[in-house]
């Protein structure tokens, strides 16, 4: 049978408390020290979430900027495309002018050319007629002398 001392059980008792104490302690401590650098890292990470929604606006209003510049490129192109379209059309209408320009060209020439063709076959008619007329006479410069 055990007989237990009241002293030494109550020692005993004493020391474990102080030991109890003393990992508790410890045990404070380190839960401290895991606070204090879980603390620390909430910290960087607010610190970086901070950072990474600033960018975030940034990067937004970067493409609310590029959006802006697109819309005004696009209608500067679609300005361009107009305006090319135009000149195209006039420049069609103008190649339609001068062709209808050139058309009608020839045909004035070639009307001319018909007339001036009858008029140098009138002539040469004429010439015939004239020669023939001064061949009748024996002498031709009697006739310009006598017209004199």
């Amino acid at each position: 049978m055990l007989i237990f001392d009241a002293n030494e059980d109550q020692e005993s008792v004493d020391r474990s408390m102080e030991e109890l104490r003393l990992g508790t302690s410890l045990i404070n401590s380190k839960v401290q020290v895991e606070l204090q650098a879980n603390e620390g890292n909430w910290q960087a990470l607010a610190k970086t979430l901070g950072m990474i929604q600033s960018e975030q606006a940034s990067l937004k209003k970067n493409i609310e900027d590029l959006q802006g510049k697109n819309k005004r490129i696009e209608s500067s192109i679609h300005e361009y495309d107009q305006n090319q379209k135009r000149q195209l059309s006039e420049l069609q209408e103008l190649c339609a002018v001068f062709s209808q320009d050139k058309s009608n060209f020839h045909n004035y020439q070639h009307r001319e050319a018909s007339k001036l063709e009858k008029i140098l076959e009138l002539c040469m008619d004429m010439k015939t007629r004239i020669d023939e007329r001064l061949g009748r006479f024996p002498y031709p410069e009697a006739l310009i002398t006598f017209f004199w």
